[in-house]
């Protein structure tokens, strides 16, 4: 998903939670958008690689196991251990 993309996506998404929740207290509202984004927050902790590849979230589409890594520290510490 593009920068752009999410941004509108963000700014929908508040539109659509602000308009469902219109009908509760100021204090019941803000109270239920915790809960919510709280779900959002966690979901994303437990997605695979694919499911993030999937959603277009802010990973590079590679192999690799973990989402936070650095390709250019591994190549460096591969370059060091090459004998010469």
């Amino acid at each position: 998903m593009k920068e752009e993309e999410r941004k509108s996506y963000k700014a929908d998404f508040k539109k659509a939670m602000d308009k469902n929740l219109a009908s509760l207290s100021q204090e019941d509202r803000n109270k239920r958008k915790k809960e919510i984004l709280e779900v959002i927050a966690n979901k994303k902790k437990t997605m695979t690689m694919k499911e993030y590849r999937e959603e277009g979230l802010d990973l590079h589409d590679c192999a690799c196991e973990g989402p936070f890594h650095d390709h250019e520290k591994k190549g460096k510490k591969r370059e060091k251990t090459k004998p010469s």
